[in-house]
């Protein structure tokens, strides 16, 4: 009896009928589109609006779906995507995602994915239990004490100095940063965590999205962008970049990742038994590099056909390179 329902189960994940949900790596759909992320301090029209909360029995089985959001504009930790046209219908992806998928099934839970435009609405909607839990943070106190993060956590992210390529130099830490222009996405959260290490002299500004801090590298705006290797190299695949913009590797800086919860969420009483099952599967960088890689590799995919941002010697001789190698054939 056993075996047929673990048979039963492992089906169940894998065609996803039971849970009701994608997994966070997946096949680009035609009918939605990328939700570009938004700055509300900048832009106030951006603005997510409230999630109503509808009359609540609980999570867990035979209780209502765990609510859940992630991430924006930061593939593959997460992005957002929404209804072509109307713009309605938003869903997160992303890693975190992925790992929800490994363990709903064995907490016999159910799970409906949303998503917002900003990590500030994202944050309000989990303080105000809106949305039960979020698919990705980094342990800082944006959350304050409305929210708890989920121990242990599930992947440590680290960053490094990426250069156009030829203006490469040597650094190995934050101090050789100093007397050069430097440049971080908002979307990846990284300053909020590393200002109070940075030496004072440092010149790093803060700026939303990827196609800005390529041209602004590529103008020789700045030096270097600051950067997760894992976030960069999804956006350069998607821009056609990454032949132009370059990095040594060196460590610089490194964050983990969590689950949180909502403490006025009816969920949050399932945060302790989310931590046992997540310490029983032992998720870690190790654990799931194959998989951020796989989602690292969709992503790019997903944009093959798009235009370069910024035709160079380097991505327009790829170009013609392969539109030789086509007559050839």
């Amino acid at each position: 009896m056993r075996k047929l329902f673990f048979i039963f189960l492992m089906f169940c994940l894998v065609t996803g009928t039971v849970y009701g949900a994608e997994r966070g790596v997946r096949k680009s759909k035609k009918n939605t589109n990328i939700v570009d992320i938004c700055d509300p301090q900048k832009d106030p029209s951006c603005a997510q609006k409230t999630v109503s909360k509808s009359a609540e029995k609980g999570c867990g089985v035979g209780g209502r779906p765990l609510r859940v959001a992630g991430m924006i504009g930061n593939a593959p930790f997460g992005w957002v995507e929404a209804d072509k046209g109307t713009g309605q219908n938003m869903q997160s992806f992303g890693l975190g995602r992925f790992v929800l998928e490994k363990i709903v099934g064995e907490m016999g839970i159910r799970y409906i994915s949303t998503g917002y435009t900003s990590h500030e609405d994202a944050v309000r909607a989990l303080k105000k239990g809106e949305v039960d839990m979020l698919l990705a943070v980094y342990n800082r106190g944006d959350l304050g004490k409305e929210a708890e993060i989920v121990p242990p956590a599930y992947f440590t992210n680290y960053y490094t100095v990426f250069f156009k390529k030829g203006n490469e130099l040597p650094i190995e830490s934050y101090q050789d940063l100093v007397g050069l222009r430097g440049v971080v996405r908002k979307e990846e959260m990284i300053y909020p965590m590393i200002y109070q290490r940075l030496p004072k002299e440092i010149d790093l500004k803060e700026v939303l999205s990827a196609p800005k801090v390529f041209e602004m590298l590529m103008n020789d705006e700045v030096d270097y962008i600051l950067a997760s290797p894992y976030a960069l190299e999804g956006e350069l695949r998607r821009y056609k970049m990454q032949d132009d913009i370059v990095s040594d590797g060196v460590v610089l800086d490194s964050a983990t990742l969590f689950f949180a919860f909502s403490k006025n969420s009816t969920c949050y009483s399932l945060k302790d038994e989310f931590s046992k099952v997540m310490r029983e599967h032992d998720f870690s960088t190790k654990t799931l590099t194959a998989d951020i890689q796989r989602i690292i590799d969709d992503w790019g995919e997903r944009f093959r056909s798009d235009e370069v941002l910024i035709k160079t010697k380097n991505n327009t001789h790829l170009d013609e390179t392969d539109e030789k190698n086509e007559q050839d054939d």
